[in-house]
């Protein structure tokens, strides 16, 4: 997620109202009866974007971390390929 609560590739918004429309339409899509999806959807705005922004919190890190890993990896692969490459048979 990116400022906003805007995902990067898609520029969609995720914020309380959002979320109450997606319970709205497709409670079963998440596992949850109408009843359950009521329920959560009657939380108050503060409380369900107070979640969104700690999630994405938690997802932003690790995609650093992902993304960190994945750029060491190759940098350590490009390297051993480059010295392997100077070495004779």
């Amino acid at each position: 997620m990116t400022d906003n609560n805007r995902g990067p590739a898609t520029g969609i918004a995720l914020d309380a109202e959002s979320l109450r429309a997606e319970l709205q339409e497709a409670p079963e899509a998440h596992g949850l009866d109408p009843e359950q999806a009521a329920e959560i959807a009657a939380l108050p705005d503060g409380q369900i974007n107070s979640w969104i922004h700690e999630l994405a919190a938690r997802d932003d890190a690790f995609w650093a971390l992902y993304d960190g890993l994945r750029r060491r990896t190759i940098a350590h692969l490009a390297e051993m390929h480059s010295t392997a490459k100077d070495v004779e048979p």
